[in-house]
Order: C-alpha cells, then sequence, then structure tokens
C-alpha cells in the first residue's frame, strides 16, 4: 500500500467523522482542545521493525479532569494483523486468531503528569510483531511494509475511550528504516519562546529535513519518496485556528490565554507512524 495514500484515506476518514458527528450540536469540542481523558498519540520506540521484532509503546494521555494526584485507568490491550484499517476496516481484530488481549494500566500519578497538568506519557509496554506475519505476501508487500496494530480500550468517567498503534513489519534496513523524528521545538512568532503568549501570537514548530526511503511500485520500479511531516495542536486554555499544520505553517492563538497555568503541545507526526511530543508549560 501506498502509505502516503493510507494517509490521506485516514485524514479523511477522520474528518467525515468529526463532521458527522458535530451535525446538529452547537456544544461540539474543538479537537486540539485539552478538556477531558484523552490519548493523543501513541508513540513507537521502532515505527517499522522486521518479522519477530519488537517495539516499545507509549501513550502521551491527557486526563485535566482526574483528581490533582492523579489515578491509575486499567484497560485492555489486543494486537493482531491489521485488517485493513486505512482502507476502511473496522479497529477491531476479531479476524485474527492469533490475536493477544492483555490489560495495561495508565497511572497519572508521576510527577510528569501532576506537574503537567495531568499530561504524560504512560509506562511503556513491548510489542513483538509475529515472525510469520510476511506468511502468503508479495516481496513487495514486505518491502512496503505489512501493518500489525495494537489497540488499547478503557472506559474512564462513564466513556469510552479507544485508540491503537500500527506498526510496520518490513524487509527495509539501513536508511530506509523509519525511524521517529527527533530534534523540533516550538516556536512563538518564528522564534523560541519568551514570555507568554497573546492573542494574535502564531504558533509553529521546527524539525528536521524529512526522512526519504525507497517505495516499490505496482510495476515493480522502485521510487524514492519523501515523508510529508505533519503538526497536531493541543492546548488547554483558549483557542487556535486550526488543529493541524505542516512544520514552519503557523497557527494563531485565537482568544487571549488565561492568568492560570495552561499547556500548548505540538505533536509532529512523519505519516510512517513515527512522532515526536513537544510540550510547553506556560
Amino acid at each position: 500500500w501506498d502509505s502516503r495514500e493510507n494517509f490521506k484515506m485516514k485524514t479523511l476518514i477522520l474528518s467525515l467523522a468529526l463532521l458527522a458527528s458535530s451535525c446538529g450540536d452547537d456544544t461540539f469540542r474543538k479537537v486540539e482542545q485539552l478538556d477531558r481523558f484523552r490519548i493523543l498519540a501513541i508513540e513507537a520506540s521502532a515505527p517499522e521493525v522486521a518479522p519477530g521484532g519488537s517495539s516499545n509503546l507509549r501513550l502521551f494521555v491527557s486526563d485535566p479532569k482526574g483528581p490533582p494526584a492523579g489515578r491509575e485507568i486499567t484497560g485492555t490491550l489486543t494486537t493482531c494483523i491489521d485488517p485493513g484499517i486505512a482502507l476502511g476496516a473496522s479497529v477491531k481484530c476479531d479476524h485474527d486468531p492469533s490475536r493477544v488481549t492483555s490489560s495495561y494500566t495508565i497511572d497519572t500519578r508521576g510527577a510528569d503528569f501532576t506537574t503537567n497538568l495531568g499530561t504524560g506519557l504512560s509506562s511503556s509496554v513491548s510489542i513483538t510483531v509475529p515472525g510469520g506475519i510476511f506468511t502468503s505476501r508479495s516481496s513487495r508487500e514486505q518491502f512496503n511494509g505489512v501493518g500489525y496494530i495494537a489497540i488499547f480500550s478503557f472506559t474512564v468517567d462513564g466513556s469510552e475511550v479507544t485508540a491503537f498503534k500500527r506498526l510496520i513489519a518490513t524487509t527495509r534496513t539501513g536508511a530506509n528504516l523509519n525511524s521517529n523524528p527527533s530534534g523540533a521545538s516550538l516556536l512563538l512568532n518564528g522564534a523560541a519562546f519568551a514570555g507568554n503568549p497573546q492573542k494574535g501570537d502564531r504558533l509553529s514548530l521546527s524539525s528536521a529535513a524529512a526522512q526519504s526511503y525507497d517505495y516499490i511500485n505496482v510495476d515493480g520500479s522502485t521510487e524514492v519518496k519523501s515523508e510529508d511531516l505533519q503538526v497536531a495542536w493541543y492546548i488547554s486554555e483558549t483557542e487556535l485556528d486550526a488543529p493541524k499544520t505542516k512544520v514552519g505553517e503557523r497557527v494563531e492563538i485565537l482568544t487571549e490565554p488565561p492568568a492560570q497555568t495552561y499547556l500548548i503541545i505540538g505533536i509532529l507526526r512523519d505519516e510512517r507512524g513515527g512522532l515526536e511530543v513537544l510540550r510547553q508549560r506556560i
């Protein structure tokens, strides 16, 4: 599958879902606001691995309405071969008789959470991709990648919260193998943060160059592609004019920020499962 087309398909599906859920609802929540328990991202230590390889996953969680001292939230973790989520399949593992289900607990009582308004990284869990994931797969599929998903499900404050991470099993090696982006920084009006943001100020993200990688087309030819880096924005107070931008594009603060402490978060994604979380406590 073309990873770029998959990314566009996911974005379209998400946009349609958000549009449908907002119809007739004047209190529709803005996706960038940190106002309830949310899983903002799932970080993989290795977004792409060989069959039989492992990756450590951590959830980047926001729980601003939880107890000030934090809490434990226990749910389930289910892993299986990707049923084709990017093509419209449901986020389920019912199709895979080899699926694995276990419990997973988020503990927001640590210092990272309590000093950052209930927002932080959970403990890591190791996920191993089955050694036989390439069975009946073509050499092209093996190189471009076969998905293995991890689904996290929780019931929090009476609502069900589900998030999933797609790991890629591939025969890629060396520079072709994806890694998480790193070295980005949050910017205020194009420069390092200095003082508190004001209404009309603009946020952006700096980053190293996107990673290039080989991709095998349907006709067997090899194409060199470059990642399309995107930034998802979140804020615990005030409002932004867009929930998502490209790296280097700016997002505007629409209302005057409050006097109390709040958070600005930018999550950089590379469209191949890699990400970096940037956080500014104001």
